[in-house]
């Protein structure tokens, strides 16, 4: 439709011309410089405009076609390149789960050939390093993947997963703290610094943690799991107030770790152990018998609740 109404206006503008070449005869002087000039009749005048625009907009229609051109092979190009990505990634994938993982490796070397920037690849080859104990060649995959996207959770996961299993445990702690500036109630970061404070004899720190994930917003059964870690923990730390003589703070992490589990037993015998110390032996024994007639009602509960008969206990003379 637009050639026609192109060719259309072609053949207007010349019979035009035509109809206005009879009309003026006389031919019309055209100045090139200032001693140069020329005569030519107003027809051929005409017809240099007509070809002259006419030859401009072939030009930058041709112009057009060809940057679309371009564009369009760029695109198919950028399309090719995506799709062998795409194909080396899955690739390799599939490969780590099912542990081939020389052909893993190949894949997504391959990947990272073609894109040196592609952050997932970054990611699942040093977890594949990770796995076979290459340690800092995974720490260096994702320090590289860290430096392109900085607030990738997963790559500062996987960063502090590497630097925990290598046994840099400050650092490793110090990198969970980074997702935590990103996510502040990150339970799975908060369960990973707990367990290093944990496994390193840490226990105050961990109880500190600890607290936090307390109030991350779990569900409700996580909630009731984890305060009875929290009791565990806060007994470890009244045993190390204990060994260190500070028994006032001692005795204070021992009651609150009865308060949460009034049948948790380290916590009564830590209790009863530092009232031995002061002196108090009465206070002790009563909270002993105390402990143990709470021992005997729990123990028939539970011979009745199994519809059993409860069988006596003999206590030591």
């Amino acid at each position: 439709m637009r050639f026609f109404l192109w060719v259309f206006t072609l053949i207007a503008a010349i019979v035009a011309a035509v109809y206005f070449s009879d009309l003026n005869p006389d031919p019309i002087t055209l100045r090139l410089s200032q001693q140069t000039s020329t005569e030519v009749t107003p027809l051929y005048l005409v017809l240099f405009c007509i070809a002259g625009g006419a030859l401009t907009v072939v030009l930058l229609f041709g112009l057009r076609e060809v940057r679309a051109l371009i564009l369009n092979w760029r695109s198919t190009q950028r399309r090719k390149r995506e799709e062998k990505l795409q194909s080396y990634y899955s690739s390799g994938v599939l490969a780590s789960l099912s542990r081939r993982t020389s052909e893993a490796i190949s894949q997504l070397q391959k990947v990272l050939a073609l894109d040196p920037t592609h952050t997932r690849a970054l990611v699942s080859l040093g977890n594949i390093f990770r796995r076979e104990k290459h340690y800092n060649e995974a720490v260096r995959l994702h320090l590289r993947a860290r430096s392109l996207e900085e607030g990738n959770l997963e790559v500062l996961l996987s960063l502090a997963r590497d630097l925990e299993d290598a046994k840099r445990y400050d650092e490793a702690i110090q990198t969970l703290e980074d997702v935590l500036k990103h996510d502040s109630t990150n339970p799975t970061a908060l369960y990973r610094i707990r367990d290093i404070h944990i496994r390193n004899g840490r226990w105050k720190a961990a109880h500190a943690v600890q607290e936090r994930l307390l109030k991350a917003g779990l569900s409700d059964h996580e909630v009731r799991v984890e305060i009875q870690v929290m009791t565990g923990l806060k007994y470890e730390v009244g045993r190390q107030y204990s060994e260190r003589g500070d028994l006032d703070l001692a005795r204070r992490y021992f009651r609150n770790a009865i308060k949460l589990d009034k049948g948790f037993l380290p916590a009564r015998i830590g209790f009863g152990e530092l009232l031995i110390r002061e002196g108090k032996l009465k206070l002790a024994a009563a909270r002993q018998a105390l402990l143990q007639a709470g021992d005997d009602r729990r123990r028939l509960r539970s011979a009745l609740d199994a519809g059993g008969s409860p069988r006596p206990h003999r206590r030591p003379a």
